[in-house]
């Protein structure tokens, strides 16, 4: 327990990290939208970038 005290990180805000979640999330979900209404497929890159946000 007393590691936990004497962490030198920072603390996030949980409004601050849910922020930085909508934000990143967003282009990426939009870029992945774009590319299927253009009819061309997900490529490993987009469905990594994906899942790895998530």
């Amino acid at each position: 327990m007393l590691a936990l005290i004497d962490n030198p990180l920072p603390q996030v805000n949980f409004s601050t990290q849910i922020l930085c979640y909508i934000f990143v999330t967003l282009p990426v979900v939009l870029r992945l939208v774009i590319w299927r209404e253009l009819g061309r497929p997900f490529s490993i890159e987009d469905v990594t970038c994906f899942v790895a946000w998530v």
